[in-house]
Order: C-alpha cells, then sequence, then structure tokens
C-alpha cells in the first residue's frame, strides 16, 4: 500500500491506458464479427387483392430463405419478398414449401406458376425455365475442416458442390452432390476434403443440420439470386420483373437483404467467446486491474473528505444546536409559565398541564443531556456525531410538539387563518397518496384512493389547511390498521344547498382495530389518542393533537365530522364540507357585504386602552404604535376605571385587558365597567388578552360582559382588524 501510495498516479494512468486499449481492441473484433439480432419475421400476411392470384413456391427449409416456424407461419426471405411482389402487382398469391427437386418437377407440370430461391449459378436458362431479373446476388464460399486461403488450397483435394467452377482448372478435384448437407455431412464424415456454398445460407444449414467445427474459407463466385418460370409465362415474368424494379427503386430490395440475409452473416457473442478466449481472458484481467487501481484511489480520497466533512459538520451542529437548544428551552418555559398560571383554575386545566409537561419534559431533558456527551466527545468524531443526530432527532419533534400545541391555540382561541385560493379538489387525494402509500406498503395494506362523480373539481379553499385535516385522518387509518388490511379514501359531491357553493364528502375507512363508544364522545379532545401494539411488539400512539387540529380546521371551514366504528373491524370518517366554486360568481350582496369588512373605517381619532398586568406586559403594549391612533396603558383595574371616568368627555373607543391584574382579575374589571352610570362608558368594547386556550375560559370572558379574546403575543394586523370590528358595531349602534 506505501508502494502504490508513492506511484498512485502513474498506476491509475498506466491502468486507464490499459483499460482503453482492451476495449478498442475488442471493439475491433466485435465490430468486425458483429453481433446476432433478434430473429425476424414476415411483417405482413399474403396479400387479399383480388380474384387474380398467380402460385409459387419456396425451399421448405433453408433459412435464411424459407421455412416453416413453430407457430406453422412461414418465415424468411422468399416468403416476405413474394408478398411484397404479390402486394405491387395487385394479385393474389398461394405459398408452397417443397424441397427443391419436387418445387422443379410442379414447376415443370403446372402445378405451381413461379419458383423462388433459384440461383444462376446452378444451371443456365434453358428450354423449359426462364428467369426474371436478380433480387440479390449471393457469395459462395469454400468450407471445410481447414480454413482455405485461395483456389490453390483446392488443388489435389476432393471439393464438393452442386455448382461448377469453369476456369479453375478443378475438373479433377470438383465431385458434383445433390444437396447441401450431403456436401456438410460428407465433410464432416472425412468423405470431401471441401465444399462449396452460399455464405448467405451456410450457418443457419450448419445449425440446423447439427455440424460444428467447419471454417469458411476464400470467396469463388457470386451468383444471381432470382425466380424461375416455365417457358410460356413471359407476361408474368414481365409482371415480377416491373415489380421488382420498383421494390429496388423504393429500397424494398435493401430492406429485405439487410432483414434476412446480412442478419445470418454475423457472429454471435457466443462465437466470438469460442473463437478468442485468449481476447476475453486478457479483457477482463484489464478491466479488473483498472478497477482495483481506481477503487484504491477512490478509497483513499473518500477516507479523506469524509474526515474533512466529519469535522466540519460537527462544530456546525454544536454551534446550530446550542442556539437551537437556547430557542427551543425558552419557547419551552415561556409556554410552561403561562400555562402554570392558570393551572389551578379547574380540573380541566390541570390535566392539560400535566400531559403537556410530559410531553415536553422527556425530551428537553434528553437534549440537554445529549448535547453534554457531544461536548464530552469532541475527540471522537463518530461518537459526537453520533450523539448530534441523536439530538437533532429529539429537538426535531419538538418542534413539532410545539407547533401543534400552537395550533391547537389558535384553533382554541378562534385565531385560526384560512387563506381562499383557486384549487382542485382532486389534488387533495394525489397528495394524501404521495404522502402515505410508502407507509401502507411497508405494512402490505391495501390503498385505495378514488372519487365518484365530481362535476364541480375547482374550489376556492385553502388549501394546506384542507390537506393537513384529511392527512390526520388518511395517516391515523394506515397507522392503526394490521398488515395486510385494508384503506379507502374517497372523495364525493352531494347537492348543495346554495347557488355558487359545491358540497363535498370524504370518506376514510379502515378495517383496522376500530375504537370503543366511550373513547369516540372523546376523540377530538386534546391529548386524546389510541394506542395499538404493532406487528414488532411495540406501542404505536400519538400526541392526541392530531385530530383536535383537524376538527378546529373543519369546522373553521364551515363542515363537520362524523364518526362510525366497530371494535376490532375498523372505522370510517365522513368530512362534509360546503365550499365556493371558482366557476361561479359570488352572491351581490354577500360580495358587498365582504367589501365593507375589508374596508373598514378609518382609523384616525381612535383612542385605545390597555389593561396591563405587569411592567412586561406594559412594555409590549406600549410597542404597538399607530398613526393616528391614541394608545393610553394603565396597569391595575382600579387605574383603568378611573381612567375611564375621567375621559368622559373624550371617551375611548375599545379596551384591551389582561386577565390576570394586580388589584382584580379582567373578568370582575368588565362587570364593574358593564355597572357604570354613564353609558357611554358602560358601552365600551371589552376584549381580554391572554394564552389560555380552555373552553371554560371563554365561557367566563363573555359571561362577564367582554366582547371578545385575543391571544398573546399581540398580533398586529390582528389588533387592527378587532379595533376596526367594534368600532364599526359601536358607531352603527349594535352594541
Amino acid at each position: 500500500m506505501e508502494i502504490y501510495g508513492k506511484n498512485r498516479h502513474k498506476a491509475i494512468i498506466g491502468a486507464v491506458l490499459i483499460l482503453a486499449a482492451s476495449i478498442a481492441f475488442v471493439s475491433v473484433f466485435l465490430f468486425t464479427d458483429g453481433f446476432d439480432l433478434i430473429n425476424p419475421s414476415v411483417r405482413f400476411d399474403a396479400p387479399e387483392n383480388g380474384s387474380t392470384e398467380f402460385t409459387a413456391a419456396a425451399d421448405i427449409n433453408l433459412k435464411p430463405f424459407s421455412w416453416q416456424d413453430g407457430r406453422n407461419t412461414y418465415q424468411g426471405y422468399d416468403v416476405e419478398l413474394l408478398y411484397e411482389l404479390a402486394d405491387k402487382m395487385n394479385m393474389n398469391v398461394r405459398l408452397k414449401l417443397l424441397d427443391r427437386k419436387t418445387a422443379l418437377s410442379a414447376l415443370s407440370d403446372g402445378s405451381i406458376d413461379v419458383m423462388a430461391g433459384y440461383e444462376t449459378a446452378l444451371s443456365n436458362e434453358d428450354e423449359e425455365h426462364i428467369f426474371t431479373i436478380p433480387s440479390c446476388e449471393l457469395d459462395y464460399v469454400v468450407y471445410g475442416r481447414e480454413k482455405a486461403d485461395s483456389i490453390a488450397d483446392l488443388y489435389n483435394t476432393r471439393v464438393a458442390s452442386l455448382v461448377g467452377l469453369d476456369g479453375y482448372g478443378l475438373s479433377q478435384e470438383l465431385i458434383r452432390v445433390s444437396s447441401y448437407r450431403d456436401m456438410f455431412e460428407g465433410i464432416r464424415d472425412g468423405r470431401y476434403d471441401y465444399g462449396i456454398c452460399p455464405k448467405e445460407s451456410a450457418k443457419a444449414m450448419l445449425k440446423q443440420y447439427g455440424i460444428s467445427g467447419l471454417r469458411p474459407g476464400c470467396e469463388v463466385m457470386r451468383s444471381n439470386y432470382c425466380l424461375i418460370l416455365k417457358k410460356g409465362s413471359e407476361d408474368l415474368k414481365s409482371r415480377l420483373d416491373i415489380a421488382l424494379k420498383t421494390l429496388y427503386k423504393e429500397g424494398e430490395l435493401d430492406r429485405l437483404d439487410r432483414k434476412w440475409i446480412s442478419h445470418y452473416e454475423r457472429s454471435t457473442i457466443r462465437g466470438i467467446l469460442r473463437d478468442h478466449p485468449v481476447l476475453f481472458g486478457m479483457f477482463l484481467f484489464s478491466v479488473c486491474f483498472a478497477l482495483f487501481c481506481a477503487y484504491l484511489h477512490f478509497d483513499e480520497k473518500r477516507r479523506f473528505d469524509h474526515n474533512e466533512a466529519l469535522t466540519e459538520r460537527l462544530w456546525d451542529n454544536l454551534e446550530v444546536t446550542d442556539k437551537e437548544n437556547l430557542r427551543l428551552g425558552s419557547r419551552y418555559w415561556s409556554l410552561k409559565k403561562a400555562l402554570e398560571g392558570e393551572k389551578a383554575s379547574n380540573s380541566g386545566k390541570r390535566r392539560f398541564l400535566s400531559e403537556l409537561s410530559e410531553k415536553l419534559r422527556i425530551p428537553v431533558n434528553n437534549a440537554v443531556r445529549f448535547t453534554e456527551l457531544a461536548k464530552k466527545n469532541l475527540d471522537d468524531p463518530d461518537m459526537a456525531l453520533d450523539y448530534l443526530d441523536q439530538l437533532q432527532r429529539l429537538t426535531g419533534g419538538l418542534s413539532r410538539l410545539v407547533n401543534q400545541l400552537l395550533e391547537a391555540a389558535r384553533i382554541e382561541s378562534g385565531e385560526l387563518k384560512l387563506e381562499s385560493r383557486p384549487m382542485e379538489l382532486y389534488s387533495v387525494l394525489d397528495d394524501i397518496d404521495a404522502v402515505i402509500s410508502d407507509d401502507a406498503d411497508k405494512k402490505d395494506l391495501r390503498l385505495m384512493i378514488g372519487s365518484g362523480d365530481i362535476d364541480d373539481s375547482s374550489v376556492l379553499c385553502d388549501r394546506l389547511r384542507l390537506n393537513q385535516a384529511i392527512f390526520n385522518f388518511a395517516f391515523n387509518a394506515v397507522r392503526f390498521t394490521p398488515p395486510g388490511g385494508e384503506v379507502r379514501i374517497t372523495l364525493n359531491q352531494l347537492p348543495a344547498d346554495r347557488k355558487g357553493y359545491g358540497r363535498y364528502e370524504f370518506r376514510i375507512r379502515d378495517n383496522g382495530l376500530g375504537m370503543s363508544p366511550e373513547f369516540v364522545e372523546r376523540i377530538f379532545e386534546p391529548f386524546e389518542h389510541g394506542s395499538y401494539i404493532d406487528e414488532r411488539g411495540r406501542q404505536a400512539e400519538g400526541n392526541g393533537l392530531g385530530l383536535a387540529i383537524s376538527k378546529g380546521i373543519i369546522e373553521a371551514m364551515g363542515g363537520n365530522i362524523t364518526v362510525d366504528t366497530t371494535p376490532q373491524k375498523g372505522a370510517e370518517f365522513v368530512i362534509t364540507l360546503e365550499l365556493r366554486l371558482q366557476n361561479e360568481q359570488p352572491d351581490p350582496k354577500e360580495e358587498e357585504a365582504r367589501r365593507k369588512r375589508e374596508n373598514g373605517i378609518s382609523l384616525q381619532g381612535k383612542r385605545v386602552l390597555f389593561a396591563a398586568e405587569d411592567e412586561q406586559s406594559a412594555a409590549e403594549t406600549e410597542s404597538f404604535t399607530l398613526p393616528g391612533v391614541t394608545i393610553a396603558v394603565r396597569q391595575g383595574g382600579e387605574a383603568v376605571l378611573n381612567e375611564l371616568r375621567l375621559s368622559s368627555g373624550a371617551p375611548y373607543d375599545i379596551l384591551f385587558t389582561d386577565i390576570k391584574l394586580s388589584d382584580m382579575d379582567g373578568f370582575e374589571l368588565a362587570r364593574r365597567i358593564r355597572q357604570l352610570a354613564n353609558p357611554e362608558l358602560s358601552a365600551i368594547p371589552v376584549i381580554a388578552l391572554t394564552s389560555d386556550i380552555m373552553e371554560d375560559d371563554r365561557k367566563r370572558i363573555f359571561a362577564s360582559g367582554m366582547n371578545g379574546q385575543l391571544s398573546r403575543p399581540l398580533d398586529k394586523k390582528r389588533f387592527i382588524q378587532t379595533i376596526v370590528c367594534y368600532t364599526q358595531e359601536k358607531q352603527a349602534g349594535q352594541l
């Protein structure tokens, strides 16, 4: 290895040169010998062109010119040539496959009109027969157990042939035979030394007769390949000649030659391997040597790059992890503090906080522990990276849980924002399929996603939120269905109640574990979740927020959800929605009302009063500056009441109050404001500011006389919309 390290570049260059030379050497042989193609077949049946026909015969078994395949159909050069000629002459052809002797006899007695595949070298035109113009030429080659490189090698030998060889001085050596089979078998058995045969058909005949070991040698002559007719058939011969000329001009004769004859001249890969084993041995050795050298080089480079990247990634991850821990820790303690402030209000809050603390405590503690372990093992990059990977997975899961909690809080406080944009409902099914199909395949579930007749698929909707809601139901169906089960998701359109709207139904059905009636009653409550033991004996369960969030989204869209389930037999969730159609104009009155709501009224001259819990809350509130709006902040309920009384000449337009104040709570402040004698002061809109997400506190807010609720931290856009909304109502005399 040390020697290789010193001469690495020389070894790589040498290996590449050896490999390139080997590939070039083998390519020359492959180009010279070629490859066999897939066996061709006649491209159309015998033409049916009318009542005029002629009868033709071809050799019964002479590949590649004519033969009958395993499906009893005629194949070969002569077969397709006769079909092409009959088509050009607008005639029908009846084709027979006969041995050569029988075919010549049938031609003489008039049983057939044409015989295909006759070589002019076998005879000259006589008093009985006439030939068409040739369709191709055949090369006669010498075959023998030893290769004959020239005519001189044939002298003083026994040469078998069906044709004569005038002009070569081989009259004593030449032995006439009646068939090519007799010739090849005689060479194999030693009765003849050589034989002369067209090379276009020799390979197929040797394979057919099961004869091996004969080698082709020099070419001795060329012969025309024609059709032969009986004397007196000059009219048919003339038509055949015209058709042959037409096929030649159209390039069809060249196509037939390439398709049938040239195909059988090429060598197979097996033949090349048999004839040149040393060549392929050298090539294989060169490839292996080059690959080995390349492996050594790239393995060394890979190790170096891996260590460099590992070290860099380690330090980057440590920095990112420290920042993420600080951020998540801050969010965790802020959320925990907000929830602990109301923990003792009722039993529902206590249970919510208990579940939340359990969900957050373990991953946060583990995140701290893995950070410490990573720092202690900086000298071992692999172990430190392993701790960081585990830490990354923990913080990712914790971040998702916190986001789900905030999502649930927005839904509970009525602050969920929905966007109305054009979309295709079919895209929901495509998105769900893309997300859950892999999980379904891993459990060998039968996943069926489809739709009924949808007349109006283009709607205005929040695609992201709709996908989020439907996905939670689909994901649970896959999760709680045992392996081999079935999950079906369908979309249907129902009759709509309002013009310009479409009513739709999503059904998610499975044949999994099902649910008990007791669990169905609380299935959409936060932190309620089912569980089941998977195929590996582990308990699979969720955090209990997914369905609560889905229910909030569907209800915010104006829809509803029904559940039908039987324990151990599965469950079906039906989501019904009414969505505005893209291709319909909205109601003019609704559109006018919407524009009024969006335009609002000017905030110029509005006066806003805040009742803050402490200095921190007051500082956050004072950071809101709106042009033309006067904002005053007071700490404590009594200070707010005094401020309202003093402002009777220029009363405030709206009051925002924290739930917890220094001398009273926000509920008490709202009740005392409603009891003021001055009707202008007692009618001021009062909005609660809280991070609370429990239903009973929402009821207390409205029972105390407050008008609404906003969540901290304050969103500026939502804050402005609230001022506009309630000052509009006040001016209209609706309070």
